[in-house]
């Protein structure tokens, strides 16, 4: 690639001056790959432009937990940043579904609450109910706001006594279950059904002579 003198010191010149290549840029009016090219060329060193992120740094934020969004928002870089960073120093960030999201039914609010004083994370919390940490974040967020009974007892099984059964049961369908033999959706199906003059699944309904 042939340079001509006077560009090569005018860039040398803007390089010197503390701009990055972007800025080089613009000021001579050429595009940010042409400068790039020319910087390979001349062996010029621009100014980053994006902080520099020491791999140690790096890693002593994935150590606490972080995930890759909220590491670049302390380092003040993109998510693609600190995305490419972690795949070349092999470096791993907590997945965005560990990150508790807020409620939105009273159920969701309890379990989250006792789960958070439990000390568990989704992924403890499924391995020792053997649900599908997904299934308990969609119970957490509202997504499943009726889970069956067998689930609520196995959650609150793993809560510490953090949250019982009953509490649970209450912040799902109201009242309280002290038999233990709660059975709501059919309970609310039947009711439903009755309250629209239909008959109960399961009974067919008799024709009148």
């Amino acid at each position: 690639m042939v340079v001509r003198q006077t560009a090569r010191d005018k860039l040398a010149e803007l390089a010197r001056k503390g701009l990055t290549q972007s800025e080089a840029a613009r000021q001579l009016r050429v595009s940010r790959q042409r400068v790039s090219q020319l910087t390979a060329v001349l062996g010029l060193n621009f100014k980053p432009s994006y902080p520099p992120v020491p791999e140690p740094r790096l890693k002593e934020l994935a150590k606490k937990g972080m995930t890759q969004t909220e590491a670049a928002q302390r380092l003040g870089v993109s998510q693609k940043r600190v995305s490419s960073l972690a795949a070349r120093h092999g470096v791993t960030f907590a997945p965005v579904w560990s990150r508790p999201r807020s409620p939105k039914t009273e159920l969701g609010r309890v379990l989250q609450s006792a789960r958070l004083a439990a000390g568990h994370s989704y992924a403890k919390l499924a391995e020792l109910s053997g649900l599908h940490r997904r299934h308990i974040a969609a119970i957490e967020v509202g997504q499943v706001r009726r889970p069956t009974e067998k689930t609520l007892r196995v959650l609150a099984n793993c809560l510490k006594g953090r949250a019982s059964y009953n509490d649970l049961f209450r912040a799902a369908f109201g009242g309280d279950s002290k038999s233990g033999r709660a059975a709501p959706r059919s309970a609310q199906a039947s009711a439903e059904r009755a309250r629209r003059g239909r008959p109960a699944r399961g009974k067919p309904a008799r024709r009148k002579r």
